[in-house]
């Protein structure tokens, strides 16, 4: 097997809007390994969360090659689509994009629904040793029962790496995973982000913060549509240690 996840070459993304076309993605090729930790970055309306939207299948680009853990995602059909997004990939979003009247619980199990409604798989004993071991790795067991709603914010944030983690995906997308966060929660959660590196899980985010992005170990710069730069992080900032100072 390569190890080699992510390959794509001249990568485009044009949307058209009452007859306005906006060139939101011109050019972007990269590659990005199993176990990389990857930072996007650059200035507002660089295109680096439309290229995310794309590697992740949530937008189809209209140009370029993508290959996709050896397959050409371009090929994909609709029902590949959604099992890759449900199964093989997990999302964080800025927002937490959880249900604020369901429990912790019930938020980390709805990507397991997914194939309990549609294969008849029922919740047994691996469906709940999942959700409990997703909780775990984020520190929120304790919080299990809890309504979503009467969480903070860095728990919010903890509750949706969880979610994201049930699954065991291939891959893991960030998107301002701590937009919405003030600097100790935002160290947590990049602290449990460089855990989840170190034991091989892939992680592509998208961060305007220069702190924040160097705590991966490659930074991809975009500006206006294009990717002008792949350097590896060498001055990388480790939040365990960053905690510690504190």
């Amino acid at each position: 097997m390569s190890d080699i996840l992510i390959d794509c070459k001249n990568l485009q993304k044009t949307f058209y809007t009452g007859g306005v076309e906006t060139h939101a993605l011109k050019d972007a090729s990269c590659i990005i390994r199993r176990g990389e930790f990857v930072s996007i970055m650059g200035p507002s309306g660089s295109g680096k969360s439309t290229f995310m939207h794309v590697l992740s299948f949530l937008e189809e680009p209209t140009g370029g090659v993508y290959s996709f853990d050896g397959h050409d995602a371009l090929t994909f059909d609709g029902a590949t689509l959604a099992r890759l997004r449900n199964q093989e990939i997990g999302f964080i979003f800025q927002a937490f994009n959880l249900l604020s009247n369901l429990s912790v619980w019930d938020n980390v199990e709805l990507p397991l629904l997914y194939d309990f409604y549609t294969s008849g798989l029922r919740r047994g004993k691996e469906h709940r040793q999942r959700v409990e071991s997703a909780l775990t790795s984020v520190g929120l067991s304790h919080r299990s029962d809890y309504k979503a709603q009467y969480l903070s914010g860095g728990e919010k944030q903890r509750v949706a790496i969880a979610r994201a983690l049930v699954n065991s995906p291939k891959i893991i997308f960030a998107d301002e995973p701590t937009g919405n966060l003030d600097s100790k929660a935002g160290l947590q959660v990049m602290q449990i982000l460089q855990e989840l590196s170190e034991k091989g899980h892939t992680i592509i985010m998208v961060t305007h913060e220069h702190s924040t992005a160097r705590h991966a170990s490659r930074i991809l710069r975009l500006r206006d549509g294009v990717l002008e730069s792949d350097e590896k992080v060498t001055d990388r900032l480790f939040a365990k240690n960053e905690k510690e100072l504190k």
